[in-house]
């Protein structure tokens, strides 16, 4: 009796992991959903902390006009070719200043992409303010999500970025240097705790 020899089968086939079959080791769409959705919350609730700036307008905090003329100060020397701007040529009544020696320079870098790009120097200012919030709320839903899982840490990035000091050091102090600072600690600290559970830290 003769015998009728097999055709070969894809490789892959004896694992169960043909086209035919699904793959249970890709995630699906509803938990990509899951993952997205608390996301889109954060971004949401961060832009509405935002609201008000959302303007060309200049916010009339403390320090704003320090910060527009450092800004425009700031994206003239980077224009020019200084990536890490030091001395300001254009203040102190036309003396020039190291301001930008004692100022960290995290914000007027964010602010600078804007105001290169055409936006006026408040629009640019605005706009990295709205950003960092948004970089904040993201920063604090990462950091967390780990802790107390991401019901947790959606209430938890959103007391972050309606927290009464930051908002104080956006809407009153302006205290911008200092806000890009507390929007990116975050992030730092989600950093470190990934350090931390490293295997043999």
């Amino acid at each position: 009796m003769q015998t009728i020899p097999r055709a070969p089968r894809a490789p892959g086939a004896e694992r169960g992991d043909s086209d035919d079959e699904p793959r249970h080791g890709s995630p699906s769409a509803g938990r990509q959903l899951a993952r997205l959705v608390p996301l889109l919350m954060v971004g949401s609730l961060s832009l509405a902390a935002t609201a008000p700036i959302l303007t060309d307008r200049m916010i009339r905090g403390h320090d704003a006009f320090e910060h527009v003329t450092r800004t425009a100060e700031y994206a003239r020397a980077v224009s020019q070719g200084a990536w890490w701007p030091q001395w300001a040529p254009n203040l102190g009544h036309g003396y020039g200043e190291p301001v930008f020696l004692f100022n960290p320079p995290l914000f007027y870098t964010v602010a600078t992409i804007p105001t290169l790009a055409g936006l006026p120097v408040t629009t640019a200012i605005n706009l990295a303010c709205v950003f960092l919030i948004v970089v904040a709320g993201l920063g604090a839903y990462a950091w967390t999500a780990r802790l107390f899982g991401r019901a947790g840490a959606l209430v938890a990035a959103t007391a972050y970025v309606w927290s009464p000091y930051l908002l104080l050091d956006l809407y009153v102090r302006q205290a911008l240097t200092e806000l890009a600072a507390v929007c990116v600690l975050p992030w730092a600290l989600w950093g470190l705790s990934r350090t931390c559970l490293l295997p043999g830290s």
